[in-house]
């Protein structure tokens, strides 16, 4: 069963074939979660055992994600042969789903869940091309790594998106209206029961229709989606420096949750 990163406690080092592909370097990830105490008996003992899990790595990259607290991380030295860099800090919000709310009149909505299957022909194509289209410029973590190329980055990032909307763990949210699709989103879901948290992986408005409602209308959708599902909440996370989606979301009654840093651990 999948935990939310805030959730989760201490992971084990991982291989990332996709970012290994597209970089043509080997690339690992580490992530330490949010209920990390369940896994270290303090920050010092936390910090020893990251430390010790990178030394133990032969990746030409690991992608480290930590809670922006745990000072004893971010303090730690260079180790021998490697470099450490930051690369941005990711906030998490949250909605609690306890006011109402619903799309406007004249937006359907259409959700697809399962392998993909029940999607229309073309959907995970146009899906992904307004992605495309809203994250253009979006400064995510690859930003801050001059070894990454920024196209293939961005790239990545499209193939990244395609492979989440034809996620069999959730669910994809496209909003159309009389000019067109103007909106996509993806949740996945953490848990089950009386427990379960809906994760909005991506969302994405098309550039032509920002400020004009549609990102307002297209949460209306996760929330319903996330309700009918039987999740308690829903969860979404950006980088720091995105204030105007955390500007909207203040607006929609969202609050901070958690903040996770960001280090690639690199060869020299």
């Amino acid at each position: 069963m999948s935990v939310a990163l805030p959730f989760a406690g201490v992971g084990d080092v991982t291989a990332s074939a996709s970012e290994t592909s597209a970089f043509g370097f080997s690339v690992e990830r580490l992530t330490i979660g949010g209920a990390w105490q369940s896994d270290a008996k303090d920050a010092a003992d936390l910090a020893a055992r990251v430390t010790a899990l990178l030394e133990a790595s032969s990746a030409n990259t690991i992608i480290l994600r930590f809670p922006s607290e745990i000072v004893e991380i971010a303090r730690m030295p260079d180790l021998a042969g490697r470099r450490f860099r930051h690369a941005g800090t990711l906030l998490y919000w949250e909605d609690r789903l306890v006011d109402g709310g619903a799309v406007s009149a004249g937006i359907d909505v259409d959700v697809f869940r399962g392998d993909g299957s029940q999607q229309p022909p073309g959907f995970q194509d146009s899906a992904a091309a307004l992605i495309a289209d809203s994250f253009d410029g979006y400064l995510n973590h690859y930003a801050y790594n001059t070894t990454i190329p920024q196209a293939i980055a961005r790239d990545g990032y499209i193939d990244w998106a395609r492979r989440t909307i034809a996620d069999p763990a959730g669910a994809a949210i496209i909003l159309r209206d009389a000019a067109g699709a103007s909106a996509v989103a993806t949740l996945r879901f953490h848990g089950e029961g009386a427990t379960m948290i809906g994760e909005v992986e991506l969302a994405a408005v098309a550039t032509d229709r920002q400020g004009a409602g549609v990102y307002r209308d297209l949460w209306m959708a996760i929330r319903d989606t996330a309700r009918q599902a039987g999740a308690e909440r829903v969860i979404i996370s950006t980088q720091a420096n995105n204030i105007r989606v955390q500007r909207a979301w203040a607006r929609l009654g969202l609050v901070p949750l958690a903040s996770f840093d960001t280090i690639h651990v690199m060869s020299i």
